[in-house]
């Protein structure tokens, strides 16, 4: 069984490849059925499909207009968090959204608008830090390492010669 960080990847994944997996189905002839599909998967938040229905008809308009692409894109992120969110409060949606990823990729063509995705597997371990972003800019400042055990140690090794140190200089005033 999977730990909780293992599962929260997964789904964080799987939220992912749907959402760019559905934005590229918008404005084909795969549409129609990957939005009953997805409706009814977005309806276990508690909006009525029709009106689920209605806004993904919304965003797929904007998807057969000369910006297609750019519209996708910027479909894909708030798409994500919804699908993460079925995910994260019913977990027997994994499989129905699996199901669907495969289904729509089955029924697109290779070279489908918006299907390209890259997906990048980063693990840290031993206290590292990995800062990773994929189709944008990532800024770090004032970052930190963790601290280790053995410097938490020392800094209370410190503290406490500190702290006498100032004991002696009240004492001998």
């Amino acid at each position: 069984m999977p730990d909780l960080q293992e599962a929260q990847q997964l789904a964080e994944t799987l939220a992912m490849t749907a959402a760019t997996t559905v934005t590229a189905a918008m404005g084909t002839e795969a549409w129609q059925a990957t939005r009953g599909r997805l409706a009814r998967l977005l309806h276990r938040r508690g909006r009525e499909v029709a009106e689920v229905e209605r806004e993904l008809d919304g965003q797929a308009a904007l998807v057969t207009g000369a910006e297609a692409e750019e519209a996708r894109a910027e479909l894909v992120p708030p798409l994500r968090r919804q699908l993460l969110a079925v995910l994260r409060t019913d977990p027997r949606a994994v499989a129905e959204l699996q199901a669907l990823i495969d289904e729509v990729r089955g029924s697109l063509p290779a070279d489908a608008p918006g299907l390209a995705q890259n997906v990048q597997h980063i693990k840290a371990s031993d206290h590292a830090i990995v800062n990773a972003v994929q189709g944008g800019t990532q800024n770090n400042h004032f970052m930190d390492r963790p601290r280790r055990s053995q410097d938490q140690d020392q800094n209370q090794g410190q503290d406490q010669n500190e702290g006498e140190d100032e004991d002696d200089d009240e004492a001998g005033a």
